[in-house]
């Protein structure tokens, strides 16, 4: 029976470690997709230049995925990522887009190469 709580045990936090990993990767995704539109001044009325449609709907549909996983309903992976824009268009407003990239751009770069990976 000890065993039994045991094994219980170490599942639910091996669980629990997957799900802040998806947490944490659902949250790195919109951060990257708010940085794709700030970095590039997209603006919501724009176009998306065609060289970064790609790269953006990559973005946006793994982000989709990971919000549904992590149990989020479009308003609220859609406030998620307008949450990250907010933050990121105030640093670029106070401190320059240069910080803006700084930040983030080590972090999108990961993103995106997890992304081009099989």
């Amino acid at each position: 029976m000890r065993k039994l709580i045991l094994a219980a045990a170490a599942m639910a936090a091996i669980a629990s470690g997957v799900q802040a990993d998806d947490r944490q990767r659902m949250d790195d995704l919109a951060t990257c997709l708010s940085f794709s539109f700030v970095k590039n001044g997209l603006d919501g009325v724009k176009d998306v230049p065609a060289d970064l449609v790609p790269g953006i709907m990559a973005i946006k549909d793994e982000f989709l995925f990971e919000a549904s996983v992590n149990g989020l309903d479009d308003n609220a992976a859609q406030t998620l990522v307008v949450e990250r824009l907010q933050e990121q268009n105030k640093i670029k407003e106070i401190n320059g887009l240069q910080e803006v990239v700084s930040r983030y751009l080590p972090l999108c770069r990961k993103v995106g190469e997890s992304l081009s990976q099989p």
